[in-house]
């Protein structure tokens, strides 16, 4: 299970710096602090809980979602900075199989 500190280190590592835009219910949304790419992609980080049953994820349409552990990248694969995201997501990874 990965924190919010986690999150944002490691897309900050890819040039992509992160802003908590909501929390509630142990639930933190996080969005790009560069206003030209806040509707190409966002990060939700759930509680780092064992989870059953079932979630609701609203996807915009053309976006692709990547879960990686407890978070969740919506982003749009068109978006000039998609290898970035998909970094940051790798990075993300790394980070629990050391």
């Amino acid at each position: 299970m990965y924190s919010v500190a986690e999150v944002k280190k490691a897309f900050a590592a890819e040039g992509l710096p992160l802003t908590v835009v909501w929390r509630g219910r142990r639930i933190t949304d996080l969005s790009p602090r560069a206003w030209n790419l806040v509707g190409d992609f966002q990060v939700s980080v759930w509680p780092p809980i064992k989870k059953s049953g079932t979630i609701l994820v609203l996807i915009q349409a053309g976006h692709r979602t990547v879960r990686a552990g407890n978070v969740d990248v919506d982003y749009a694969p068109t978006s000039s900075k998609a290898a970035s995201i998909r970094s940051a997501i790798a990075r993300l990874r790394r980070t629990k199989s050391r």
